[in-house]
């Protein structure tokens, strides 16, 4: 992970585009660097970048800062830019379900599940909402559903 940094910071310090500085921000990311991929997403927007992926970026690390307002104005943003996946409606569910909006979240990870059903952590994490909203039969079939879909993880 270091030396993914490391090339990462490297190839924005070398080439100053914005791609250059979306993997330099993903990494930062990556290595729980919340502050620092937000800075180095900061100087993408300043030399015009623009792309959706940006704001799915800084939606992540807003989440991981604790800024659930500001993760939710991002992944907005990029919803509205016409991104729709899976990834990024478990993230809205997560932003919803940090702010003790069960039924927000339960939606969007719906609509994740319907982008990629075959995903064991999107069925995971809609058992621990539903178990939070009090749907105990429903989480456990979700529960259920991660583990037939991934029978080596013992976590569900």
């Amino acid at each position: 992970m270091d030396e993914a940094l490391a090339a990462a910071e490297a190839a924005a310090d070398l080439d100053a585009e914005p791609e250059a500085l979306l993997l330099l921000a993903w990494a930062r990311l990556l290595k729980g660097d919340a502050m620092a991929a937000l800075e180095s997403l900061g100087m993408a927007r300043a030399l015009g970048a623009t792309a959706a992926s940006l704001d799915v970026l800084e939606g992540r690390a807003q989440l991981l800062r604790g800024d659930e307002a500001a993760a939710d104005a991002a992944l907005e943003r990029a919803l509205n830019q016409g991104v729709d996946e899976a990834d990024l409606q478990a993230l809205r569910a997560q932003v919803a379900f940090r702010r003790g909006d069960t039924g927000t979240a339960i939606r969007a990870l719906d609509r994740a599940r319907a982008r990629s059903p075959k995903r064991p952590e999107l069925q995971a994490q809609l058992g621990q909402v539903l178990r939070a909203a009090g749907q105990d039969e429903q989480a456990a079939e979700r529960y259920a559903r991660a583990a037939e879909l991934d029978p080596e993880q013992p976590d569900y």
